[in-house]
């Protein structure tokens, strides 16, 4: 990092230091998130890996997408304008992610120098920020509204036990498959200690401002979240992703940030990794005029993230490292939001009087 310090004025690094939109959108945060996943493709008999042919060069698609992806992220690098590499990133310090537990343990036993560095990301940023990076995953991959009460509550559990192992501590959010989610969901999250999750804005309906209540201001943790006035219509991904939402259930809450959609797709499957100034000025846009303390959260697939590009040349390393030397409070992370006080933060229909 103290390399990065040293990069000329005119290089690609400064005009996001200096000049980005990301840089000018003042009292805002920006997090990006990371899902990170694979299923298990061990042979039950042999408990290994079988050659799979369509990942060639490489053994097997773990492989593939661990060279193409979870590695140049531990050891991302930042280039000038020369092209020279001028400091090495572990990107894991600067973005909120999730690791599915069967990709988690593949990463131990395969590359135990990457797997430290998960875990130094989500140590480091947990000094930095009062939070860690990481947040944990319900276990199997399972769609939880599928699921029948005592397996919502098995899968999370799990999921906690493995983040426990691997991380050291308790998870404060926890990423869902395909993001689905429903109210006996919520209601078991609630249950399970999880303070909140990460939604798609295409999953909200309706919502409403938090009401003052005796003994409580509006974006507290306590109180009963009561709302006042009518709910309003957010469907068809209305929803304002710079803001963060709460929804109650019977005897509690459970808060969401909904991750900017356009933003999430560019980023996974269009060319919006291809610039890192262009991607900083397109998440200045997205946080330009929002409410102080708010923020863009884009957050997609993390194995798509370098997919297809040269190794280790991923834009965010430009990006992660030099936001902090323009603002150094503009990347952060959910539980690091979710910590802090809300700004006009709004409610959800869901639960008993609410």
């Amino acid at each position: 990092m103290t390399q990065s310090r040293r990069l000329s004025t005119d290089s690609p690094a400064a005009d996001i230091a200096h000049s980005s939109r990301l840089r000018q959108a003042q009292g805002v945060y920006v997090t990006v998130h990371g899902h990170f996943y694979q299923p298990p493709r061990e042979n039950p008999h042999l408990d290994a890996i079988q050659r799979q042919p369509s990942a060639a060069p490489f053994h097997d698609w773990n492989a593939r997408i661990h060279s193409e992806c979870y590695r140049p992220n531990a050891f991302a690098r930042v280039y000038d304008d020369r092209g020279q590499i001028v400091a090495i990133v572990n990107n894991f310090e600067y973005f909120s992610f999730n690791i599915g537990p069967t990709l988690l343990n593949w990463l131990q036993q395969h590359d135990p120098l990457v797997y430290g560095r998960i875990q130094d990301g989500d140590r480091h940023s947990a000094a930095r920020l009062g939070h860690g990076n990481a947040i944990a995953q319900a276990y199997n991959h399972m769609i939880l509204p599928l699921a029948n009460e005592r397996d919502k509550h098995t899968q999370i559990r799990w999921g906690k036990a493995d983040f426990r192992k691997h991380f050291g501590r308790e998870p404060e959010g926890m990423w869902l498959a395909e993001t689905a989610v429903d109210l006996a969901t919520v209601e078991a999250l609630i249950d399970e200690g999880i303070r909140f999750i990460i939604l798609a804005p295409s999953q909200a309906l309706a919502c409403r401002p938090l009401a003052e209540v005796a003994g409580s201001e509006p974006g507290s943790h306590h109180g009963s979240g009561s709302g006042s006035g009518s709910w309003q219509d957010v469907s068809e991904g209305q929803i304002d992703p710079r803001r963060p939402y709460r929804c109650f259930g019977s005897h509690g809450h459970l808060d969401i940030f909904f991750y900017d959609g356009p933003i999430s797709r560019a980023m996974g499957f269009d060319n919006l990794l291809s610039s890192s100034q262009f991607l900083a000025n397109c998440l200045g846009l997205a946080v330009d005029g929002g409410p102080a303390g708010a923020g863009s959260d884009p957050a997609g697939d993390g194995s798509s993230n370098g997919s297809g590009q040269a190794p280790g040349s991923l834009p965010p390393a430009q990006l992660i490292s030099v936001a902090p030397m323009a603002r150094p409070s503009a990347t952060t992370s959910p539980a690091r939001k979710n910590a802090s006080p809300m700004p006009s933060p709004r409610s959800f229909p869901g639960g008993t009087g609410r």
